[in-house]
């Protein structure tokens, strides 16, 4: 993840991660630009600013929040939009309420030597 300092035309888009089971904040969610390496984390507030440079702000991007366990969630913004909130949800298909472990263990068995 890239980190982009601020400048005079650079943009910024700011927002929240939520968790949207029951809509808390959501703490270390990754948000990025799709197809670059800028990006930024929520924090523990869930907010996020995401600083956009120049040569990106006269196209429509995609923005990405993604959180594992999570479904990833894109938007579009064009040139004015400016405030993004992301609601995540649970992947269904890696989300497990329970799991079962087994672990074996193999004994190695020794002759002790009687004869001494």
């Amino acid at each position: 993840m890239q980190s982009t300092a601020k400048n005079e035309n650079a943009r910024v888009i700011k927002g929240k991660v939520y968790y949207d089971d029951d809509n808390m904040e959501l703490h270390g969610a990754v948000i990025m630009i799709k197809g670059t390496k800028i990006g930024t984390q929520s924090n523990r507030q869930g907010e996020y600013e995401l600083v956009i440079p120049e040569k990106y702000n006269t196209k429509r991007l995609t923005i990405v929040a993604s959180f594992i366990g999570m479904n990833d969630v894109k938007v579009q913004v064009g040139k004015t939009k400016d405030n993004v909130d992301f609601h995540l949800e649970n992947d269904n298909e890696i989300f497990m309420g329970e799991a079962v472990v087994k672990a074996y263990k193999k004994n190695k068995k020794t002759r002790k030597n009687e004869e001494k």
